[in-house]
């Protein structure tokens, strides 16, 4: 913890100060490490997901395709559908 120094010679100081969570940083896959004072928070490619954005994004998750199978990509996906 961090409190207000008052003396003549020093710079003024403020606050309190939280462990450094995001050195190293802890995210995975070129995620970005948000400090949340004691806390960390992912912010993840838009390919990975997960809280150290270890897992790759299921793009097929949310069934897009209605009348074919779905395949995912790291791009996206890809529907197949039967032939007729």
């Amino acid at each position: 913890e961090q409190f207000v120094r008052m003396t003549a010679d020093a710079a003024l100081q403020y606050g309190c100060w939280g462990a450094p969570v995001c050195t190293p940083n802890p995210c995975q896959n070129g995620g970005a490490c948000e400090d949340l004072f004691d806390l960390h928070q992912c912010m993840c490619l838009s390919e990975w997901t997960g809280s150290l954005c270890q897992n790759p994004t299921d793009y097929c998750n949310s069934s897009p395709c209605i009348f074919g199978n779905c395949t995912s990509l790291p791009e996206g996906f890809r529907c197949e559908c039967d032939p007729g």
